[in-house]
């Protein structure tokens, strides 16, 4: 499930495959008033896993020692519970990322590879997906910002909500962050 029930509150912001909207009826199936009509209707129905909590603050979880070999990334509507997600029992082959794009820092479970700059696509709360996911890892700056344009040709290409980050590991920094659907760019910042 893409939140807790417990995190259902009135006309709380969600991100769809079709865009950002406002979750009023959750069961089985959850009812979504976007932002902007898709073919001609404002209100979508989504599964419960399709649908992801609107919010700045996300834990990406890597399957191997290095960081780089990206499983899925979840939204959380605090940093705070971020940090208790991120402080939680892991395995040995998983490394755990904190991202709190408020204030544009990172948290990790582990230190990570030496190479400084990482340039991360991720499905939001997908535990599966069509293709293997990962991070690339940079030396210089220059390199990771040639890689950022490159991510433009993202948009339109998932049937998914698909999470793309730059950030920096030696000063636990994020740079950049942009937010794909699959009908739309739904966020698009860059800090550096």
């Amino acid at each position: 499930m893409s939140f807790k029930k417990e995190w259902l509150r009135p006309e709380l912001r969600v991100l769809t495959r079709n865009g950002p909207g406002v979750l009023f009826s959750f069961e089985e199936i959850c009812r979504v008033e976007l932002d902007e009509a898709v073919a001609g209707q404002k209100v979508h129905i989504f599964e419960p896993g399709e649908i992801v909590i609107q919010s700045d603050f996300t834990l990406v979880r890597a399957i191997n020692c290095e960081g780089t070999l990206i499983s899925n990334a979840h939204n959380y509507p605090s940093w705070e519970e971020t940090l208790e997600a991120l402080s939680q029992p892991f395995s040995q082959d998983e490394t755990l990322i904190g991202l709190n794009f408020r204030e544009r820092i990172l948290r990790t479970n582990r230190p990570l590879p030496a190479w400084p700059y990482h340039l991360i696509e991720v499905y939001l709360d997908m535990y599966w997906s069509k293709r293997e996911l990962e991070s690339k890892v940079y030396g210089y700056l220059e390199e990771g910002k040639r890689a950022w344009q490159r991510i433009d040709e993202f948009c339109g290409t998932t049937d998914h909500i698909l999470l793309c980050t730059l950030v920096n590991l030696e000063t636990s920094r994020i740079l950049a962050r942009a937010i794909f659907s699959t009908l739309k760019v739904i966020t698009k910042e860059i800090w550096w």
